[in-house]
């Protein structure tokens, strides 16, 4: 199951390949075992218009999910890019020893947020050993 999960093209190789062979044995029973009077065809019509719109309808939806999904994301990366620009411009306004202290949770922050592969397909989770982020607080230190 991880396969699939991990790897979307293999899902979707499988997939492709199980819908054509659903396509194929339900033509070969629809014309070999099974002879439709004109009065079930116009009836099988009627279903597959149902079911094609269903279709539409889902696709329609999933796709307006995924675009709302991107606006939020967006709109949370600015809001914490304000946040971040903010502190930053707060802590030049104190004096330097205070403004180093203020601004260290800002750039360990803005640190993980550039080591994290938003774009991962894992989702961006972030994947930090502790030596590294020791190393890089000891780093970011005044």
């Amino acid at each position: 199951m991880n396969v699939f999960v991990d790897h979307p093209a293999v899902l979707f190789a499988v997939l492709l390949a199980l819908f054509i062979g659903a396509v194929a044995f339900g033509a070969f029973v629809l014309r070999r075992l099974a002879v439709l009077p004109p009065d079930d065809r116009d009836d099988c019509n009627i279903i597959q218009t149902s079911t094609l719109t269903l279709l539409a309808l889902l696709v329609g939806f999933s796709l307006s999910m995924a675009v709302n999904r991107y606006d939020v994301r967006e709109s949370l990366e600015e809001s914490e890019a304000n946040a971040i620009g903010t502190e930053y411009a707060r802590a030049d306004l104190v004096d330097s020893a205070v403004g180093a202290i203020t601004i260290l949770p800002a750039t360990v922050a803005l640190s993980l947020a550039l080591i994290a592969d938003i774009d991962s397909p894992k989702g961006g989770v972030i994947r930090v050993e502790l030596r590294d982020l020791g190393r890089l607080l000891t780093s970011l230190e005044p």
